[in-house]
């Protein structure tokens, strides 16, 4: 009897702390699926864990992390757009967090692109597997708000993307598609 309370109690605190460590995290699906595209987006979500904010793309396709190293002729991006929560997401958006493959690792950058473009820091990058990255980074280098919206982005040029005259990337994907989606950090 006292096991079976015992392993009740477990159980029930397992679920409550997973429960609360999924409260502040958003998720938005991308069903569009570009056969070419390597970083085709099938998942974003942005959420914060104690003292961080946390944003994770998922792809559709595998990839190594070699494969975000990008050159002119093949530009390439996993990035988060960030906007100040007053301002609409079809204006420029005011940040812009992204990984680069250089050196033979990852790493993350936060740039501010309003007024005009400068690096406000760097931040460590992980990848949970094949189809996915995740950033996490101190509100700080957002400007530390208390709510902002966000969009996913990547950029791939390469086998079944080719570069397009007038266009940054030769396949492109987003998600949420069509806008971004606000993030609250004053939510438990």
């Amino acid at each position: 009897m006292r096991k079976r309370l015992l392993g009740t109690a477990c159980a029930a605190v397992s679920f409550l702390a997973v429960a609360g460590a999924s409260a502040d995290t958003i998720t938005v699906d991308d069903n569009r699926n570009v056969r070419g595209n390597l970083l085709d987006i099938q998942s974003a979500s942005a959420g914060h864990r104690g003292k961080s904010i946390q944003h994770t793309i998922t792809t559709y396709h595998g990839w190594r992390s070699s494969d975000l190293r990008s050159t002119p002729s093949q530009p390439r991006t996993v990035a988060v757009y960030i906007w100040d929560a007053r301002r609409a997401s079809s204006a420029a958006h005011d940040y812009e967090v992204f990984a680069r493959f250089r050196n033979g690792r990852l790493r993350g950058t936060v740039i501010k692109t309003r007024p005009r473009k400068r690096v406000v820091g760097h931040f460590p990058v992980r990848r949970l597997d094949r189809h996915s990255i995740s950033f996490a980074f101190a509100p700080k280098l957002i400007g530390s708000p208390r709510r902002y919206k966000w969009q996913s982005i990547t950029g791939f040029t390469g086998k079944g993307c080719p570069k397009v005259p007038k266009f940054q990337f030769g396949c492109d994907d987003s998600a949420p598609t069509g806008g971004a989606r606000l993030h609250d950090l004053t939510l438990p």
